[in-house]
């Protein structure tokens, strides 16, 4: 029952500022459904939920300690929070859907959600017959705090509600401009920001600046609250106009706040406006979207430009307990080591290498033919791009094809984390589905000082009575290419 919207017809949007009950999922789909049913007979087209409503933007007060997760998984409280994210098909999801069908409303209602080894935080658009347009979760969490316990999401989705291309950044994502960036890249006219945080004066001047530079609306619902709150929408219409926001609400105000805006009139603006129609892309030499990455296996010729990413962290961390750099002979023959039998694959952008990922023996027994123990070095200026995701889930579907099952990593751990030597790699391998299962203490000593070792653990396979044999991965070898150019489409 989609509406199409006429000449200068006004889209009203509705932010709800209310703070959701805590863990009270059934309590606050109740109430969301109510707030449906007010902003209904108040001429809403959308309504826009705060972070999280559904299930509250909650964790455990032991998260606050920031433990490993595998420490976490022995509490009861901690698998407990986690049992609360819900699926599409959860039944307080579905009565969200189904007063969206009853009123005629559009949604974007907000979750914890079932990831596929933590929780997601997520945002459902819903259109006005209950069907879920899209779902997105927040690829921005906050690793520093209690959210490195959740699952970040891999992209930016945009779809369309009654002729709006609409878009989501849940409450941090703001905090960087290629989120923004990438969905008005998409189309996005309308950027919805579920929120729930405080320190609302400088954000609200961040969405400003976003709605303006990216030639959208942006609109932000936040709970209620001393230097919180402030839900508020700009339009992207600066020049020749007095201010670009819409509305913006009090901290304390608690219940609906109310956006007009004419769709028609923000489309002319951005047709004679200049802004982002003369982007240089070539000259962004540094932004992710701009450079395509993609795997391959390395060469016996790849040696100096690995070497080069692997020296650092001999030199200048703990995170290899090797002192020596070793030469480029030496590394070359560990090269052709690791491909007698194993993949070794390097992660390329425009002939450049920018990480690299290899397995070797777990150990020399017949016995441990079935596990292989990872290794993978991403260059230090390229971190947190999603290169050692990408390798790691390349390696991961060719060493299927051996028919390996057991995948152990060895770790380096701080007792306390050092200029030296984080937990980064911890947290990395946790996001990627691993368990520790093993820790051995002041076992590495570097820097003058004394580290921990930790073994992680991820199966990519089940264990029967009988395995079948492991193959080479020269055997594999037609078969894993076809997997890299896939991967690299």
């Amino acid at each position: 029952m989609e509406k199409i919207m006429e000449n200068h017809q006004m889209f009203r949007l509705a932010m709800v500022q209310h703070a959701p009950g805590t863990n009270k999922k059934e309590e606050n789909t109740d109430l969301a459904i109510s707030f449906l049913r007010k902003a209904k007979e108040e001429g809403a087209d959308l309504v826009l939920f705060p972070e999280c409503w559904i299930t509250s933007y909650e964790f455990p007060a032991i998260c606050e300690e920031l433990l490993p997760v595998e420490e976490l998984e022995q509490v009861e409280e901690f698998r407990s929070w986690k049992e609360q994210a819900i699926t599409e098909e959860d039944p307080f999801l579905q009565r969200i859907c189904q007063a969206a069908k009853e009123y005629e409303i559009g949604v974007c209602i907000t979750s914890f959600t079932k990831g596929e080894n933590a929780p997601r935080n997520t945002a459902f658009v819903i259109d006005r017959d209950g069907r879920i347009l899209m779902s997105y979760s927040k690829v921005h969490t906050c690793d520093f705090s209690v959210e490195r316990y959740l699952e970040s999401g891999e992209a930016f989705h945009v779809c369309t509600f009654d002729g709006i291309r609409i878009g989501v950044m849940i409450c941090y994502d703001r905090e960087y401009p290629e989120s923004a960036r990438e969905l008005m890249l998409q189309g996005a006219e309308l950027i919805l920001v579920p929120n729930c945080c405080d320190d609302m004066k400088m954000r609200l001047r961040e969405l400003s600046v976003r709605a303006m530079e990216n030639l959208c609306v942006v609109a932000m619902a936040n709970p209620p609250g001393e230097n919180s709150g402030c839900s508020c929408a700009f339009h992207p219409m600066v020049w020749d106009y007095e201010d670009n926001l819409i509305v913006a609400a009090a901290p304390l105000y608690d219940g609906l706040v109310y956006a007009e805006f004419d769709m028609d009139e923000i489309r002319a603006y951005n047709g004679r406006e200049d802004i982002g129609k003369y982007r240089k892309p070539a000259a962004y030499r540094h932004r992710v979207q701009e450079k395509k990455v993609h795997i391959r296996f390395v060469t016996e010729e790849d040696a100096g430009a690995l070497l080069a990413i692997y020296a650092p962290y001999v030199e200048q961390t703990a995170i290899t307990f090797e002192y020596e750099v070793p030469s480029k002979e030496e590394f070359t023959e560990r090269i052709r080591r690791v491909q007698k039998r194993y993949p070794y694959l390097a992660a390329e952008s425009e002939g450049e290498i920018l990480g690299y990922a290899y397995v070797s023996p777990f150990r020399s027994r017949a016995a441990y033919d079935w596990a292989v123990e990872t290794s993978i070095y991403v260059r230090m200026d390229q971190k947190r791009r999603g290169i050692g995701k990408l390798l790691c889930q390349a390696m991961e579907r060719i060493l299927k094809l051996q028919n390996i099952l057991n995948l152990e990593a060895s770790i380096g751990y701080p007792v306390c984390e050092d200029e030296y030597l984080t937990l980064d790699s911890v947290r990395f391998h946790e996001r990627l589905g691993y368990r520790m299962v093993g820790r051995f203490s002041g076992c590495g000593y570097k820097y003058n000082r004394w580290y921990d070792m930790v073994w992680m653990e991820k199966r990519i396979g089940e264990h029967t009575a009988h395995p079948l044999p492991v193959k080479s991965v020269l055997e594999i070898r037609e078969d894993a290419e076809r997997i890299l150019e896939e991967i690299n489409d």
